[in-house]
């Protein structure tokens, strides 16, 4: 019996190191990007996806968005939000492929090049190269654990985007329904900077306009907070907070009249 528990024991702390590993690998990550991301923005005015992607235009002039897709090991979608906002900015120009007129060639503009040429290579290609320098079946375990980490996390559906890119279309958030409305808390949660949309819209079904409004839905589950909301769509988190505490308080002091 002692041994059993003294095994369980060792067990957790062994799960617990692991975890500490998991997290602090992830923490570096996301400070390589982050840090990656803030200086293509202030250097090149693009995020760092952009200049990932605009740099493999500008190396394969008249290619395709299936090229780009290969070559920045992202998806369809993904790559065709990020080329759409480069073309928006006059970096990338279309045009019919000199092989085939029924395909669409993407060229890096005059000024796009330029960007290229000033700017470091994005943190993306190294990763990349390092990641292929791994031997394979190192590299299968961490796609394998990865994808496991998220499915257990019920994050394991979510479309892939580009690192702190924007998404280019987000529903509507949607009422609760009215079994929602039924369960709702009979106190009503702060709205704070670390709540969550689906927190906010549970507990205060009235912000359900607000979140329209700034073009926010239940995202990711409704498992983002508001701060990262606002991070990664350029939204005043002031403005946000203010106009959802608002909202809130003016259905307080209905009831509270009534």
């Amino acid at each position: 019996m002692h041994t059993d528990v003294f095994g369980r024991s060792k067990n957790r702390v062994a799960e617990s190191r692991a975890a500490v590993r998991a997290m602090d690998g992830l923490r570096r990550m996301v400070r390589v990007l982050r840090s990656s991301n803030a200086e293509s923005e202030r250097e090149a005015g693009i995020t760092a996806a952009q200049l990932f992607v605009l740099k493999h235009i500008a190396e394969h002039p008249n290619g395709s968005l299936g090229g780009v897709v290969s070559r920045t090991l992202t998806t369809q979608s993904a790559a065709s939000e990020v080329v759409a906002r480069l073309v928006a900015r006059g970096l990338v120009s279309k045009g019919a492929s000199p092989d085939d007129r029924r395909r669409v060639a993407l060229t890096a503009t005059a000024e796009g090049l330029r960007i290229v040429r000033a700017s470091a290579p994005p943190i993306q290609e190294h990763l990349i190269a390092a990641f292929g320098r791994l031997p394979g079946e190192q590299q299968e375990a961490i796609a394998h654990g990865l994808a496991a980490w998220l499915n257990a996390a019920a994050f394991g559906d979510l479309s892939p985007s580009m690192f702190f890119e924007p998404e280019a279309q987000l529903s509507r958030a949607a009422p609760p329904d009215e079994k929602s409305r039924k369960e709702l808390p009979m106190s009503r949660r702060p709205i704070e900077p670390h709540s969550t949309v689906n927190e906010v819209l549970v507990s205060h079904p009235e912000t359900t306009s607000v979140f329209n409004k700034f073009c926010i839905d239940a995202c990711c589950g409704g498992s983002v907070s508001l701060e990262s909301v606002a991070q990664r769509h350029g939204i005043d988190l002031a403005g946000l907070l203010s106009a959802l505490r608002h909202a809130a308080i003016q259905v307080r002091e209905a009831r509270a009249a009534s």
